[in-house]
């Protein structure tokens, strides 16, 4: 166990299980901890099968930079080291400015070499992606930047999100040219959308021509009655144009499949590629909380919608 404010945290140790390689689990040198950083509650667009909508409230940014500084101590004395943040929301990129301030808070305590790779991520629907383009200045500390982009078509799009404030093909076109291979598409499943083999394969074709390598696929969690009446659960590791590369699967503290996650690999006929991966959640299971760490604005939390830790 680790500490955090004097609270034991039970650190993140080691990764997913991989289904090629059974009883094997792959530990981490050192505790890690992964911080979600919840910039808004807030979002422009109306997502019928969103449950995170919510009312606007301020952000604590004196509590947010004790976080920041603890975890540089955690950090320097390899108790419970920082290995990733994650911008997420509600929208992290809805109010630019704000994002911007909570970037430099954490990267005027921690260097891109603790937090490259690939560590730093932010989840968006896109609506701040014309001005990520052009700022060289972020996007050099930023591994990926994931959009939530539930079809090819724009206006088909638009309408799944229920607004006009996305970005077209042509601008996630220019963000992929500008940061090659920090661009990351995600993707739900609705039934009437992307909802069959040969939808995948055309999305993932769009993909490949707006520069992306890397695709996920999610069915819809069956959690409000939109999602239930339009779920559709595409197989996808059995499309016969696919390769698939792994599994990977991740338990609960009581040993029950959490969740599981395939990785594939496709060639379109122009001999270019893309990674789909398609992610499956067990809502009976509990979501682990090893080194999940989560400041949602107030409060830094222990897992998502945990105890409070400060």
């Amino acid at each position: 166990m680790s500490k955090l404010f004097g609270k034991e945290i039970k650190p993140l140790t080691r990764a997913c299980n991989l289904a090629a390689v059974p009883d094997i689990r792959y530990y981490f040198n050192k505790p890690r901890a992964n911080l979600y950083v919840m910039v808004n509650n807030v979002c422009q667009a109306n997502c019928r099968f969103c449950t995170q909508h919510g009312d606007y409230r301020k952000f604590d940014f004196d509590k947010f930079q004790k976080v920041i500084d603890e975890l540089r101590r955690t950090t320097d004395e390899n108790e419970l080291c920082l290995s990733k943040i994650n911008f997420t929301g509600g929208e992290p990129l809805l109010y630019f400015e704000k994002f911007e301030k909570l970037y430099n808070i954490i990267f005027e305590k921690f260097s891109f070499n603790e937090l490259g790779n690939g560590n730093v991520v932010i989840n968006t629907n896109g609506i701040g992606l014309k001005t990520l383009t052009e700022r060289n200045d972020i996007m050099k500390n930023i591994g990926f930047v994931s959009v939530s982009r539930h079809h090819y078509d724009d206006k088909l799009n638009e309408e799944i999100f229920q607004t006009n404030t996305l970005p077209t093909t042509e601008d996630i076109k220019n963000f992929s040219l500008k940061n090659q291979g920090k661009l990351w598409l995600r993707c739900n499943c609705i039934k009437g959308y992307i909802d069959s083999t040969d939808e995948v394969i055309k999305y993932t074709d769009w993909a490949i021509d707006v520069g992306c390598k890397h695709c996920g696929f999610t069915s819809l969690m069956e959690l409000n009655d939109y999602c239930k009446e339009n779920y559709v659960y595409v197989d996808i590791p059995t499309i016969e144009t696919l390769s698939l590369v792994t599994s990977s699967f991740r338990y609960d503290d009581n040993d029950k499949l959490c969740c599981n996650c395939n990785r594939s690999y496709y060639l379109n006929d122009k001999d270019d590629w893309c990674d789909l991966v398609t992610w499956n959640r067990n809502l009976e299971a509990d979501s682990p909380k090893d080194g999940i760490l989560v400041f949602d604005g107030e409060y830094l939390r222990y897992g998502f919608f945990g105890e409070v830790i400060c």
